[in-house]
């Protein structure tokens, strides 16, 4: 992502995105796919529709880099290939097959690959050094090496891989229908559709079809018996025909309408009555969408998350090894949902070529995510899929620490796939966007986001998303204000919104139960409900979760002066952190570690060379209040060297930080340590400045003021 950057070229001819070299696509042979996409930039280059030009830029781009390096794929037919642009940019799949089939002869290919794409570089205002560029340039050094008899074995398959137009027609239709329906949909009420559906029954009552759509019909308006009459009336007629390969199906559907209807007790045990048919029947597309189908039923029940992960696992093998692209997307977004909520120490590979274990967590869920982008781009593109990937992106940055890369990810899916957010996922954006300016301290800009967001979808579409991000950021404040009355009322607020069933919210409920504990000095109950939480923790296999408690159990150590105690907290943190690559808790950890170091006396200067190598991860990834602490020990540190005019300075940058976010408590110390300092250099004035400022501090920060003026109505 730091390779990336966009550049639009002059009177909008065209526009390009360039990466890095590293990450084209690494070409050892030219293949029929290759020239496929190689002729799509030729068309995209000659293309004076602006709309039709950047729908197909979007569609080639992901197709010219490698996500997945490490994954062997083998290139869509010409089918497939045909069916995915037809979905992305349909007035391009009839030119890319006359293209195509325009090549009748060797020399025909020839010509397009040695002539007209050298042509493309020198007179198209092309950059050499974009992707379509590199790309284009690594196609001719590739095809200029080729051997005469290579060449010839090039053109066979080539013409092996352009099916006849009755297939390529064939294989277009269900798009065709997709979308007309999709047309319906938008223009017809249940009304409409109710009428044609009484008209088709009377034309046509023993069609089997007819049947289906009425099981449909009946299900969307909730009707469970009718639906399930139909549904057992379809499968009748289809059996008549000695269909019995579609038994597993009938199975398959009773499930679902189960679900649907929210019996789902009742469709798991008629999913593994599915699998046991497909299993005998060695239907192994039917089986993965079995399998698909039970995550999702037990997903919706009491399960236990290592199940979920075994079923995941399954279903990413079987419809990958099948090619079922649609069901590989899905069930890859999930493994690496289920990967970045419950992490293992050690994790199995997904596909039979991986068997090694891969020790580091977050190794494993880029490659998941990678592999998902790399399905995604070889198939029918889904840009939802895509903005889900860039979803997970961002909350996995996140979680790991990373400020800027989950900003980049948060950008690039607000921008790129604004057009295609849900609701639910555009709640999600902003209030991600609200929780990153209140870490920087600022309030107001975090506010304001919330306050549009809910103007523009009255009432919220997806409420506990944004009134959980909406109390959340007020009681951080308020806590920060010592306005603990406030804070209390906000906590109770919190735990009416928290998603029954929810564990992660839970478990950020109850931490800033803790927080306000700690706040009203209740260092016992603080303390007996952070263990109480470490072992919710470890019992839901939320270990990010344990980590962070460890490093706030130790700081509530520390300000007990058991520093004993606290430092097994810290170093269980730093420990446990480490091996998740949790960067920016290892990073606060480390602060709190080196603190405890001076609070006994250790040698400053090995001290001094532990800061060092921390202050860069916690000015680069953590929030303004870490940012804060760091130079508060920072200052402690100098002072115990005897440098009171860089401690000054030290703790002005903490006094700007602490000041931004308003936090009392910590400004009262920024105070404190000012007005020591001024006293043993026997500065009178300004000791006695610092000193009234540390009694009386209202008047200069807001402690104790009410935030009841960012309520939002």
């Amino acid at each position: 992502c730091n390779q990336r950057r966009y550049s639009y070229a002059i009177n909008n001819r065209i526009i390009l995105t360039t990466y890095g070299q590293s990450t084209i696509c690494t070409m050892n042979v030219m293949s029929p796919y290759s020239i496929s996409l190689l002729v799509l930039i030729d068309e995209y280059l000659q293309c004076e529709n602006t709309k039709y030009r950047h729908s197909l830029g979007r569609y080639l781009l992901p197709r010219l880099h490698n996500t997945g390096k490490d994954i062997e794929i083998a290139p869509p037919s010409f089918n497939a290939l045909l069916h995915s642009l037809e979905t992305f940019c349909p007035s391009f799949s009839t030119r890319l097959y006359h293209r195509l089939n325009g090549f009748q002869s060797p020399d025909d290919l020839h010509n397009f690959l040695a002539s007209d794409l050298e042509n493309c570089l020198n007179e198209v205002e092309l950059d050499r050094n974009s992707s379509f560029g590199l790309y284009i340039r690594r196609s001719l050094l590739v095809y200029n090496q080729l051997p005469f008899t290579l060449f010839i074995d090039l053109w066979k398959e080539f013409k092996q891989f352009v099916k006849l137009r009755n297939e390529v027609v064939v294989s277009l239709i269900p798009s065709a229908i997709d979308h007309q329906v999709a047309q319906f949909e938008s223009i017809i009420n249940m009304n409409h559709i109710s009428e044609m559906i009484q008209e088709i029954t009377k034309i046509a009552p023993g069609m089997p079809s007819v049947h289906f759509l009425l099981y449909l019909y009946f299900m969307k308006n909730g009707e469970y018996q009718k639906s399930i009459d139909y549904l057992h009336q379809y499968f009748d007629h289809t059996f008549s025909d000695d269909s019995i390969s579609l038994l597993p199906y009938g199975s398959l559907n009773l499930a679902s309408l189960n679900h649907n209807f929210g019996n789902s007790a009742k469709g798991i045990k008629l999913i593994h009555e599915t699998i046991r048919l497909a299993q005998e029947r060695n239907d192994d597309s039917c089986l993965a969408l079995a399998l698909s189908w039970l995550f999702k039923l037990v997903q919706s029940t009491k399960s236990n998350h290592l199940q979920e992960y075994q079923l995941l696992k399954r279903i990413v093998s079987r419809s990958v090894d099948l090619d079922l692209l649609d069901l590989s997307t899905t069930s890859t977004l999930s493994l690496a949902q289920n990967y970045l909520v419950y992490p293992r120490e050690k994790v199995d590979g997904i596909m039979k070529h991986q068997s090694e274990d891969i020790k580091i967590h977050s190794n494993k869920i880029w490659s998941i995510l990678n592999l998902n982008t790399l399905i995604n781009t070889q198939g029918s593109f889904s840009e939802k899929n895509m903005s889900a990937n860039y979803l997970l992106r961002m909350n996995a940055w996140t979680i790991f620490g990373n400020k800027e890369m989950s900003i980049i990810c948060s950008e690039i899916q607000q921008h790129a796939f604004n057009d295609n957010n849900s609701s639910e996922d555009e709640y999600r954006i902003h209030c991600h966007q609200a929780l990153l300016h209140s870490d920087l301290g600022n309030l107001d800009a975090s506010i304001r986001i919330l306050r549009e967001l809910k103007i523009k979808h009255n009432p919220p579409l997806t409420q506990n998303i944004w009134k959980y991000t909406y109390y959340t950021i007020l009681h951080t404040w308020a806590l920060r204000r010592n306005n603990l009355a406030e804070a209390e009322n906000l906590s109770l607020q919190l735990e009416a919104v928290t998603p029954l069933g929810d564990v992660t919210s839970y478990i950020e409920t109850k931490y800033r139960n803790i927080l306000l504990s700690m706040k009203k000095n209740n260092w016992s109950q603080a303390y007996g409900m952070a263990i109480d939480l470490v072992a919710t923790c470890k019992k839901n296999g939320h270990e990010y979760q344990r980590v962070c408690l460890f490093l706030l159990i130790g700081n509530i150590f520390v300000r007990l002066g058991v520093y004993t105690n606290a430092l097994k907290y810290i170093l269980s943190c730093i420990t446990l952190g480490e091996r998740y690559q949790l960067e920016s808790v290892v990073a606060r950890a480390k602060i709190v570690f080196v603190n405890i170091l001076l609070l006994q006396g250790r040698d400053p200067y090995q001290i001094e060379i532990r800061l060092d190598n921390i202050m860069p991860i916690i000015l680069k990834n953590c929030d303004a209040e870490s940012q804060g602490i760091s130079y508060l020990v920072y200052s402690k540190l100098l002072i115990s060297k005897y440098k009171y005019e860089e401690s000054i300075n030290i703790l002005s940058l903490a006094e700007e930080l602490f000041g931004k976010i308003e936090d009392v408590e910590r400004m009262k110390e920024v105070y404190y340590l000012k007005s020591r300092i001024y006293d043993l250099e026997g500065n009178i004035k300004l000791r006695n400045h610092y000193a009234e400022l540390y009694n009386s501090p209202r008047n200069h920060v807001k402690e104790d003021e009410s935030i009841s003026g960012y309520y939002i109505e």
